[in-house]
């Protein structure tokens, strides 16, 4: 007798072993019972068919495959882009049978009816070739293929979208050919608010109780302020335009009011005259030796430097007394007094303007008097003067 020792088994081994061996004999006993029906169905066909009469059954069943698998071919017409290419008798149950049998290439894109999973019920296959499109949209080019089709289809097939303002060209309804460029603009509007100055105008009323060319602002002008809507308009991303599109008063302006005279007799006088200015007055003697003017080394006289006794139209200088009889000289800047007109100083009565000055510019006069003394006692005036007929 050995002397191991002996080491039973636990009760769950024992268990499953049991359930091994009854799955075992189970699987047996349906393979035993698929046999015996199988040979029983065997006999009774040989019990009620002679022997001669099996082979022209299963004659039969062959010749009955041979006829129901012709019987099944179908005659389809291919027709690419509306031209018939080819027509074959096939027994493909699918599209995709029987291009595969004719070993056509498809592009993935080519339109094909009826679809490629589709059963062979019609005879007739319609193929339009998908070819190459150029896109440019969103700053990039890119490569499209596609069968014959509108603008709009390709897009919605491509899974392009348009805003509401893109800009497309062709039209979206046209239709497209191989290597056809699509060019989108993508348009985007945006709104903002900005305050603006409303510029005042100027309004001019006439004045009879003023002289003729004299002018006096009643009321100064106040500038407005008003918010605008505008419209940018932005094509990729760029700015192409902007507009006011609406527009609210906040302040509204004030014009600006300015009174002109009309009146064109001098006050005081019957005398007519065709325009008034505002101007400085300075006052100047001949510069000869009788006047008392001071002189210089050279000779030359303070006021008309080197006295030649003329003025520079040519008249001889001398003091006047204000009638018409004897007018001042007086010089001016031609510019704003022509030469040898005929004016009115208000204050000293009548003059002529026949000498120019070199400091004599604009809205300025210088008065010559027969003394040094007399010009310098006048000094600097504002005094008005008519330009008369």
């Amino acid at each position: 007798m050995s002397d191991l020792p002996i080491i039973e088994e636990p009760g769950t081994c024992i268990l499953e072993r049991t359930k091994n061996k009854q799955r075992r004999y189970e699987k047996r006993l349906r393979r035993r019972r698929r046999q015996e029906i199988r040979e029983k169905y065997l006999a009774r066909i040989s019990a009620w068919l002679p022997r001669k009469s099996r082979m022209l059954f299963f004659t039969g069943i062959v010749l009955s495959m041979f006829l129901i698998y012709f019987g099944t071919l179908n005659t389809v017409k291919i027709y690419v882009d509306g031209l018939l290419i080819k027509e074959i008798r096939t027994g493909s149950r699918t599209v995709e049978e029987l291009m595969n049998e004719l070993d056509m290439e498809i592009h993935p894109q080519d339109k094909i009816e009826p679809a490629m999973a589709d059963l062979l019920l019609e005879n007739e296959i319609y193929i339009e070739k998908a070819f190459p499109v150029i896109l440019c949209a969103d700053s990039k080019v890119a490569e499209f293929w596609t069968p014959p089709a509108t603008v709009r289809d390709f897009l919605a097939e491509e899974g392009i979208r348009l805003g509401e303002f893109d800009e497309i060209s062709p039209d979206l309804n046209e239709v497209l050919s191989p290597y056809e460029e699509i060019s989108i603009v993508r348009i985007e509007k945006i709104y903002t608010s900005e305050e603006t100055v409303i510029p005042f105008d100027s309004v001019y009323r006439e004045n009879p109780a003023m002289d003729m060319g004299s002018v006096c602002i009643v009321c100064e002008g106040e500038e407005g302020l008003k918010k605008e809507t505008v419209e940018i308009v932005l094509a990729d991303g760029q700015e192409v335009s902007r507009a006011v599109i609406d527009e609210m008063i906040i302040t509204p302006p004030r014009s600006k009011i300015i009174e002109r005279g009309t009146r064109s007799v001098i006050p005081g006088l019957d005398v007519q005259f065709n325009k008034m200015l505002n101007v400085k007055a300075t006052a100047y003697c001949p510069g000869t030796p009788g006047s008392g003017c001071p002189v210089d080394s050279r000779g030359y006289s303070v006021c008309t430097g080197k006295a030649t006794g003329r003025t520079a139209t040519g008249a001889k200088t001398r003091g006047g007394d204000g009638s018409k009889q004897n007018p001042y000289i007086i010089a001016v800047d031609p510019r704003v007094i022509p030469l040898r007109s005929q004016v009115y100083i208000e204050g000293y009565g009548y003059a002529v303007a026949l000498d120019t000055g070199g400091a004599i510019k604009g809205n300025k006069i210088d008065v010559m008097f027969s003394s040094h003394s007399s010009a310098i006692r006048f000094g600097r005036r504002n005094l008005k003067i008519y330009l008369l007929p």
